[in-house]
């Protein structure tokens, strides 16, 4: 299984590679949880019924501490059957999904549903047109479970 090492250096790795500076943190599922209610789209997801696990996050991002928050419970659930090549790149895809993210600095506090939504859906289209083969891989394995 991939570490926590491995990880922090894959994504020190391309967030050096694309100009990009935030820090990495690993939160417990309370803490990633806590984090992830500040979204639009998650928190909305969740008042509709949806738990935290079945929406399968495995990253995210906070502009305001300029952050990358990561769920190793989630990366682990997700990636228990796949080799360690598969590991490394899914965990690639997963630290340049945020950092394109990041990159997005015309909006930077999204507190509506329908912009952050429209952000989310522009970001995975250009990071699709730029990495093609990452992003589905990431779409299969966070669909799979």
């Amino acid at each position: 299984m991939i570490t926590r090492q491995q990880i922090k250096d894959i994504a020190q790795k391309e967030l050096q590679k694309h100009s990009c500076s935030a820090k990495i943190e690993f939160l417990n599922k309370k803490k990633f949880k806590k984090k992830a209610l500040y979204s639009p789209i998650i928190s909305q997801s969740l008042e509709e019924g949806n738990t935290l696990d079945e929406l399968n996050i495995p990253a995210l991002i906070s502009r305001q501490t300029n952050a990358v928050y990561i769920s190793l419970e989630t990366i682990n659930h997700l990636l228990k059957d796949e080799p360690l090549s598969i590991q490394i790149r899914f965990i690639k895809s997963v630290i340049l999904h945020e950092i394109f993210h990041l990159k997005e600095r015309k909006e930077i506090c999204t507190s509506d549903f329908n912009t952050a939504l429209r952000l989310e859906e522009n970001t995975t289209k250009k990071f699709k047109k730029h990495y093609p083969g990452l992003a589905a891989l990431g779409k299969r394995i966070c669909k799979s479970i």
